[in-house]
């Protein structure tokens, strides 16, 4: 999926969630607007539910990134980056696979 959380390939609900998910991700914090958005479109259990699945998610990827461990040989590789990150591909350097850093001595 390109584009962004306001791309017309989303539904006005997954927008609010991307929306939450963003907002809880760079703030720990639900805005009132998002909040009684989310209120408007879902139970108050609902809501308890998916804001623990997004904790649950930052938890597991503390815990993968912090631990450096290694994708799963079986699963779909993170998208390779390249685009204005820096003059590298310019000069014919590799594509960055951006939030992983392998333990010194291990490859990707």
């Amino acid at each position: 999926m390109h584009g962004d959380a306001d791309d017309s390939a989303w539904s006005d609900e997954e927008k609010l969630l991307i929306r939450m998910v963003d907002e809880l991700h760079d703030s720990a914090h639900l805005s009132d607007e998002v909040w009684d958005a989310l209120a408007a479109a879902f139970s108050v259990e609902q809501i308890f539910e998916l804001i623990a699945l997004v904790g649950f998610y930052h938890t597991v990827s503390f815990f993968a990134n912090g631990l450096r461990l290694a994708p799963e040989s079986y699963g779909v590789p993170f998208p390779r980056v390249c685009a204005a990150i820096s003059e590298w591909c310019t000069l014919g350097e590799p594509a960055l696979n951006v939030g992983f850093r392998p333990l010194s001595g291990h490859s990707i």
